[in-house]
């Protein structure tokens, strides 16, 4: 973790089942429904407030390592330097994707878990920073259409050649499910995933 030199240190983070690429608007991840989060030492379920924790994370200071963990018996545990402060929720689902979000003094993040990581449950964890998009595709530079396609499950292998080949937005939109499936050899159902979320995005900020 980083700080920067004003306010308080900021940090919310916990799961959701909501896929990363979609989470664009979402006041410091507690308006998500589907989600359960810790913001300060308060849990909140699906943007609701529904008790204190033992954990206070406006209080961690750099180079802390705050961590998550879906037990086997499928209740939610945050860790503070290896220190697991117990059970935060129960009858959290299967498959659930991590959210961070950062305000205030604290200004950076490490995220140190692999995509493929998985819990005790077996279930995979995808540890994404939420992305947000709010220009229109088309006037996406080659960074931004690399930060989205490492924004949808089981893209980032790909993101080198969306860089390498220097797409932008326009480029991107004039690329079809059955262009992503030839030239960059995406199987059928993640080309079909790219196409869908780039729709969602032309039509969320028309």
């Amino acid at each position: 973790m980083k700080r920067c030199f004003h306010h308080a240190a900021i940090i919310i983070f916990g799961v959701t089942t909501n896929i990363p690429s979609d989470l664009t608007d979402i006041y410091m991840g507690l308006k998500s429904k589907e989600s359960w989060m810790l913001f300060g030492n308060f849990l909140y379920q699906n943007g609701e407030c529904i008790g204190s924790y033992s954990l206070n994370t406006n209080e961690v200071q750099v180079d802390d390592k705050l961590g998550i963990m879906k037990a086997s018996d499928s209740t939610l545990h945050f860790y503070l330097n290896g220190i697991d402060h117990g059970k935060a929720f129960s009858y959290v689902p299967e498959v659930v994707y991590g959210v961070v979000d950062v305000h205030a003094k604290c200004c950076q993040v490490s995220i140190v878990n692999q995509a493929d990581t998985t819990t005790e449950a077996g279930a995979p964890v995808a540890i994404k920073k939420t992305q947000n998009f709010s220009l229109q595709p088309a006037d996406w530079n080659v960074k931004t259409v690399c930060d989205f396609i490492d924004s949808i499950p089981g893209c980032a292998p790909y993101v080198e050649k969306f860089r390498s080949e220097r797409i932008n937005g326009a480029a991107l939109l004039e690329l079809d499910k059955k262009d992503l499936k030839d030239f960059f050899e995406m199987p059928l159902g993640l080309a079909v995933n790219v196409c869908s979320h780039l729709k969602k995005y032309e039509e969320k900020n028309k």
